[in-house]
């Protein structure tokens, strides 16, 4: 556990669930890295649970994470609700961003982008499976994801957020820090060892810089 968790006394997960924990993270999150303003939420998995996906809550160690995939194919990914921001973890995250502007803290939103939603709604294999058999299909679920993202973006404004920070963490990385645009090889065997080999990139490179920060534990 790390100082500042101890310092706060919270019950992990639960922490993780509720505006005025929220509130009470942020601001010793603040505290602890010496910065200006206060950040939320503090995992990538929000949106994605909004629109339905099972989440892992994790404890003090470990954030929160995508515990299964609901999806299996674009009609899934498709047919997803609409975010209701009324309800749910969201909804918490929206009210601890007013309750920190209310009390006059700074507060940036960290949205997450469509790669990273879809990480937690649907197992990797079957996203970059759709990119190459159904590129037109692809295309409208990123367009429903990215409606989704602008609504939450004006929510977050509206409930006081006065900086927005927008990331795709694992598709950034995959296509510029890997340099991929498209799959190099023919037939599903290969494309598959492919793209295992490029996951298996990617995730060492996440080990790596864990390792180096002593982040494993």
């Amino acid at each position: 556990m790390k100082k500042w968790q101890k310092k706060l006394q919270l019950s992990f997960p639960d922490a993780y669930k509720h505006h005025n924990t929220m509130v009470l993270i942020a601001k010793e999150l603040k505290r602890y890295d010496n910065a200006s303003f206060c950040e939320l939420p503090f995992c990538h998995t929000v949106e994605g649970e909004a629109m339905g996906g099972i989440i892992n809550y994790g404890d003090e160690k470990i954030g929160p994470r995508a515990k299964e995939y609901i999806c299996k194919d674009t009609k899934d990914l498709l047919n997803l609700n609409s975010i209701d921001f009324t309800k749910g973890r969201i909804a918490q995250v929206l009210k601890a961003c007013s309750d920190l502007r209310e009390e006059g803290e700074n507060v940036v939103l960290e949205i997450s982008g469509p790669f990273t939603i879809l990480n937690v709604l649907m197992d990797a294999r079957h996203v970059f499976k759709i990119f190459r058999k159904e590129p037109e299909k692809m295309q409208k679920i990123f367009d429903k994801f990215q409606l989704e993202i602008l609504k939450f973006i004006e929510e977050g404004q509206r409930c006081g957020a006065n900086l927005i920070s927008f990331a795709d963490s694992a598709g950034g990385v995959i296509k510029e820090n890997h340099n991929f645009r498209r799959f190099l090889t023919r037939g599903k065997k290969n494309v598959k060892v492919e793209f295992l080999l490029l996951a298996l990139a990617y995730n060492l490179n996440k080990l790596h810089h864990k390792i180096q920060q002593n982040r494993l534990g």
